[in-house]
Order: C-alpha cells, then sequence, then structure tokens
C-alpha cells in the first residue's frame, strides 16, 4: 500500500499575518547574558510567483555580544517517499534566495524590513500527490559575533499559490511588453482559466487555484468569472521558465534512436506587480 503523505494549513493559516518569536541567552558555568529576542513576521503566509515578500525581523539584544548579521532565507523542501519494494525517503533543501539584514550592537534593538521577490516555482499543496512532498520555508538566522555562541533561528512554512489573495495585493503594475521566453496565458495561447487546476471559489476571495473550496458542496464558477471580479485589474500571468532552468530528460533506456529535445524546463504562472 502505498504511503499518502502531504501537508496542508488552513485558509486562516495563509491569509493571516504570520508572526514568529524566539529567545536564547549566552553564558558559561555561572554566568547568563541578557535575552537575545528575535520576531519574525510576515503579512500574510500565502503568495505567489512575482511577490515581493516583505520580511519585518524585529531584535532587541539584551546580551553583551553584538549580532554579526541577520539573514533570512526562503527554501524549497522537498521530501520522496515510496513504499515499494520498502519504505524508502529522500529529502531535498534547496536555497530559492536569501538576504542579508544587518547586524545589531550589544545592548541594541532595531527593526529590520527587506523584500524578498519570489521566481518561478511550482505551487504547494501535493496533497494529492502520494509520492512527493513540497513545502516552502522562510527561515531567519541571527549569527552572534562571536564564534563561541550558537546561532539563533526561527523558521515558517508559506504556501505558493496561483492565483493572488483577494486580501493582500501589492500595487499592480501597467501592463507591459512580455519578456522574451514568457507565454502570455499558457502555452501556444491558451488561457490561464483552461490550464487546469482548481478554479478559485466565488465565496472565499482569499483563495488560491491550487487550493481547495471551502465548501466541497458548492456549484464550480464558471472559467475566468471569479478572477474577473477578484482582480479586475490584475494584468494576465506570464509563464515563465523555471528558476533552475531546463535539465535532461533523457531514460537510461534512451539510446540513438530516442529522438526529440532531451532538454525541457518546466513553466510557473508569474504575476507583474508593482512595489512602491
Amino acid at each position: 500500500m502505498w504511503y499518502k503523505f502531504g501537508s496542508s494549513l488552513s485558509f486562516k493559516e495563509y491569509k493571516d499575518p504570520i508572526k514568529k518569536e524566539v529567545s536564547k541567552t549566552f553564558g558559561f558555568c555561572c554566568w547568563k547574558s541578557g535575552p537575545l529576542n528575535v520576531v519574525l513576521s510576515l503579512p500574510v503566509g500565502g503568495y505567489v510567483p512575482g511577490q515581493d515578500i516583505p520580511v519585518t525581523v524585529d531584535i532587541e539584544n539584551g546580551s553583551d555580544i553584538p549580532i554579526r548579521e541577520v539573514k533570512c532565507t526562503l527554501r524549497k523542501l522537498l521530501t520522496f517517499t515510496v513504499t515499494r519494494p520498502s519504505k524508502s525517503t529522500k529529502k531535498d533543501d534547496i536555497v530559492i534566495g536569501e538576504v542579508v539584514l544587518g547586524g545589531i550592537d550589544a545592548h541594541g534593538t532595531q527593526s529590520l524590513t527587506q523584500l524578498m521577490k519570489i521566481p518561478p516555482l511550482p505551487p504547494s499543496n501535493l496533497n494529492n500527490c502520494s509520492v512527493i512532498d513540497l513545502e516552502y520555508i522562510m527561515k531567519v538566522t541571527a549569527k552572534p559575533a562571536s564564534k563561541w555562541h550558537f546561532n539563533l533561528q526561527t523558521k515558517t512554512p508559506i504556501i505558493l499559490g496561483t492565483v493572488p489573495l483577494a486580501s493582500y495585493q501589492p500595487p499592480i503594475a501597467p501592463p507591459q511588453e512580455k519578456p522574451a521566453g514568457e507565454i502570455n496565458g499558457g502555452p501556444d495561447g491558451v488561457p490561464a482559466e483552461n490550464m487546469g487546476g482548481v478554479q478559485p471559489h466565488a465565496g472565499d476571495p482569499g483563495a488560491a487555484w491550487n487550493l481547495p473550496p471551502t465548501d466541497p458542496n458548492a456549484p464550480t464558477p464558471q472559467p475566468g468569472a471569479p478572477t474577473q471580479s477578484l482582480y479586475p485589474d490584475l494584468p494576465p500571468a506570464t509563464f515563465s521558465e523555471s528558476m533552475f532552468g531546463p535539465k535532461n530528460i533523457k531514460d537510461a533506456g534512451d539510446n540513438q534512436f530516442t529522438h526529440g529535445d532531451m532538454e525541457y524546463a518546466p513553466r510557473y504562472p508569474v504575476f507583474n506587480f508593482e512595489t512602491n
């Protein structure tokens, strides 16, 4: 029997602001410093490729140890699981992007904010897949200036969807000429609403296409209608090549008689936003 797995976040979790707090003290033997407090804040937990994530880190350093740097990292966690002939699991931890927010002096207090743009990536929520689990993690690491002390870390999962949350959208840029290599709507001119996947339910303006509707008995809306009413000024997404580029898809059994392009790069919907 196949082992079915997958992580799921409720609608409330990805539509509401995220706040993660962590604290530690430094010390040797009987000596102990004041606490180092780090708070990670995100406006929401759900985003789409093309959006900028405003990452805010509030630091209160009550210790005598300066903090050399505070680093924010967006990571892609892939878990592959099989059960035949025996159960086996493989994990990949891939860094998508990172920003360094700077440091802070001993007994200092500072609030640091940096934007992190999401590149073309596959959406989260692979609950219907029994062999692959995909998760995105935002991680913050505070590194002390002294090599004798350990880092302070905190992290939170975020969801990547295919349609922005209606409850959280940055200003939208005016339509621009599509960059080379991007397709408007879908491959070969196929409209985005005909590309498959779950449509957002009209009764839940925060839903994204790759997430199930809140009411499974509700009628399915007509293609295009929800996005037209919820996002009247949203330019159509362009389908951009994955940030990882093309990969060789030649199988071990292929030979000189196998024809076709052996280099393949998936494309994902990317939205164009204007950031003030």
